[in-house]
């Protein structure tokens, strides 16, 4: 698929929020660029090696993926060596470095509300937890939804977006 053609969509958006979350853009060589995520060995293994995998491959066919296990720190990256899918990050103002105290969410996709929450789903699903309070002084377990964010403008964000729908 040529990058001009691709046109964000749901399944993007959410690759896209994932990334937001846990991934990141390497350089290496003298012109490459590694796409990757990072998540739990364990907990997140069924959804990089087979649900982000699968979207990637649908968009970006000749991404091969690479699944690295670090088991000092009960990891596993998952990294695609792809000129397209690194071109269409760039394409909506991801660099390469680090983001995690920087990373927001592109204004094309916070301009459109569905695509908005397909990023939020793919923030949430990296970033994000429910739980269950088990504190005395709740009378039963209380539910919560937490999301661990460093960066203040993606936290300005979802603040933003979020309590136009809900209110406490």
């Amino acid at each position: 698929m040529e990058q001009e053609m691709l046109k964000l969509n749901s399944e993007l958006c959410e690759l896209v929020g994932a990334f937001i979350g846990d991934g990141y853009l390497s350089r290496y060589g003298k012109k490459g660029i590694v796409v990757g995520v990072t998540g739990n060995a364990i907990l997140d293994e069924d959804y990089l090696k087979f649900h982000l995998v699968s979207i990637v491959k649908k968009y970006f066919p000749s991404a091969k993926p690479s699944l690295c296990y670090r088991k000092d720190e009960n990891t596993l990256q998952l990294r695609f060596y792809s000129p397209e899918l690194a071109d269409f990050l760039l394409s909506l103002g991801f660099l390469p470095g680090i983001k995690t105290r920087t990373v927001k969410i592109p204004l094309i996709i916070e301009q459109d509300k569905q695509l908005l929450y397909s990023t939020i789903r793919g923030i949430f699903d990296t970033d994000g937890c429910l739980f269950f309070d088990n504190r005395k002084k709740y009378k039963r377990p209380y539910p919560r939804i937490t999301i661990q964010i460093a960066s203040i403008p993606l936290i300005t964000q979802l603040e933003k977006h979020l309590s136009q729908e809900f209110s406490l």
